[in-house]
């Protein structure tokens, strides 16, 4: 399976924004949105962007879910008290450059993995929250200083993940007034002529189904210095938002709504993964 942005529907914006993060030095990056969303495939993708000839990388996951050459990989066992804060812990002794954790659950993951990233880690984690600005939140409920976070997360990247249209046998139609003032889709297209939407028909090449394979659907926050302020102090999500939109970061319903615009799916699998 080919682990890599590109394979995984990313824009080329997107790319440059990811590649941004993980270039800095004592940072935290996390990926959050619900089960089945494609989280640790992207962390995965993450680590195949890096050097693993010269940094030195490890992963704690339960369960290991891919296999990945040069690249030690750690499997927790809460059941016998091994878990991810015990194993992050017993990782860092060994010097890592680079960590991703399967998943913050608890406070102990979270305090280990910001102590880590402090000292010069670049640590990927994963994370349940709806959107990107969430992640800051969650990471103060979970007991967070909001100095430390502010002092160590880089990004936060929310994803989902929406049915690709078969590219054999979409079919373009006009989209309908309504619809398209509805959801502001002129504004997305950026311009105020007829917009045209691909639906799914189905062929042999899908099965009949009109839809061949999955793509992301990514909203990428950066923290700016306007956004560390808001973390210190201690603004809600929806203020976060709000100043990371302002300086360009599109909601999740946004981005695919321009998969849709482009061709890639279809507005019906919009509606029904992100909602309106």
């Amino acid at each position: 399976m080919a682990l890599d942005f590109n394979t995984l529907g990313f824009a080329a914006e997107e790319i440059a924004a990811l590649h941004g993060l993980l270039a800095q030095t004592s940072r935290l990056v996390l990926v959050t949105g619900p089960t089945g969303s494609g989280k640790t495939t992207t962390l995965y993708a993450a680590l195949g962007s890096v050097d693993r000839q010269r940094l030195k990388v490890v992963t704690i996951e339960d369960p290991v879910e891919y296999r990945l050459e040069g690249v030690s990989q750690v499997q927790v066992r809460p059941q016998i008290g091994f878990g991810f804060a015990d194993a992050l812990r017993a990782m860092l002794r060994h010097d890592p450059d680079v960590v991703l954790v399967g998943e913050i659950r608890d406070a102990a993951t979270a305090e280990a993995a910001a102590q880590a990233a402090l000292t010069g880690h670049l640590v990927l984690a994963t994370l349940h929250t709806n959107d990107a600005p969430s992640a800051v939140t969650r990471l103060m409920d979970l007991g967070l200083p909001e100095y430390l976070i502010a002092s160590v997360l880089r990004g936060a990247l929310a994803q989902r993940l929406v049915r690709s249209l078969c590219t054999a046998c979409r079919e373009p139609y006009a989209a309908p007034q309504p619809l398209v003032e509805r959801l502001g889709l002129a504004r997305r297209a950026g311009h105020g002529g007829p917009i045209t939407l691909h639906r799914p028909r189905g062929c042999p090449a899908c099965g009949g189904t009109g839809y061949r394979g999955r793509t992301a659907v990514l909203q990428i926050m950066t923290l700016d210095p306007a956004l560390r302020e808001l973390v210190l102090r201690r603004a809600d999500a929806g203020t976060l938002g709000e100043s990371a939109a302002a300086a360009g970061m599109p909601s999740l319903l946004e981005a695919a709504q321009r998969k849709a615009l482009a061709g890639t799916t279809s507005i019906e699998e919009v509606l029904r993964v992100v909602g309106t």
